[in-house]
């Protein structure tokens, strides 16, 4: 497994609307040592909270959601923050490019593996 630079404890914001695997990513992160700055499970939701947050060192972000999709969000984020980083998690492999496009530093094809979301996150960290 590589082995990354960053000096911990860094933070993640999870924004899935899937509760089992909202629980497996802070499971993940506290496992890792990475603190959860919070937990959204619409783009909305996670629109309200970002606004009201100090930026997280990275951003888990779904893309189909209830109220908001993830590609809107993070467009408003990024509005917000530019320097916000985003590793985009989804299902639907069309999205790729344009979440890409968009200003996500990541895009994982769901179901991706613990492992392979783990070194995508350590990979942004590392670009500290």
């Amino acid at each position: 497994m590589k082995r990354f630079s960053y000096q911990g404890p860094h933070t993640v914001a999870i924004i899935e609307d899937e509760r089992d695997i909202v629980d497996i990513y802070s499971r993940l992160c506290a496992l890792k040592g990475l603190r959860v700055v919070f937990v959204a499970y619409d783009g909305a939701d996670a629109l309200e909270q970002f606004k009201n947050t100090v930026c997280p060192d990275v951003i888990l972000m779904d893309h189909r959601m209830p109220n908001m999709t993830g590609l809107e969000a993070m467009k408003k984020m990024l509005e917000i923050d530019h320097d916000a980083k985003f590793v985009f998690l989804s299902a639907d492999e069309e999205v790729r490019e344009q979440a890409l496009m968009q200003g996500a530093k990541a895009f994982l094809k769901k179901p991706a593996g613990i492992i392979e979301i783990y070194n995508a996150i350590m990979k942004l960290l590392d670009e500290h």
